[in-house]
């Protein structure tokens, strides 16, 4: 899927909707790398490349969209967790992973 990278931001005008199999090339999030610190302190990349493929640490994680709507992304695993990917203007800020029940504050990654 190739996707245009400056066309991924979320539009303020746009309504909220929800999509399950979103088969689009524009996804309401920045795409990019994203930094967390986990509850050992230690530090990880979330790569966010398209609606079905995130990378955590260099690892692949094919996902499915499940849900989009103006603020919060919601996507599905192939162990079936959630990953929800909350957004401010386009930009991710949170990320929380149901496989540990946990909530993690995004910062780009340079």
């Amino acid at each position: 899927m190739k996707l245009n990278l400056l066309n991924n931001l979320w539009p303020a005008n746009k309504p909220a909707y929800k999509n399950h199999n979103q088969n689009s090339d524009q996804i309401p999030v920045s795409l990019g790398k994203y930094q967390y610190t986990d509850k050992q302190a230690n530090t990880h990349i979330l790569e966010i490349n398209s609606t079905d493929n995130f990378k955590i640490d260099r690892h692949p994680l094919t996902v499915r969209m499940q849900q989009a709507i103006q603020n919060k992304l919601v996507f599905v695993d192939n162990f079936g967790y959630k990953i929800e990917i909350k957004t401010n203007a386009g930009q991710p800020v949170k990320f929380y992973d149901e496989s540990t029940n946990s909530t993690y504050d995004l910062s780009a990654a340079y």
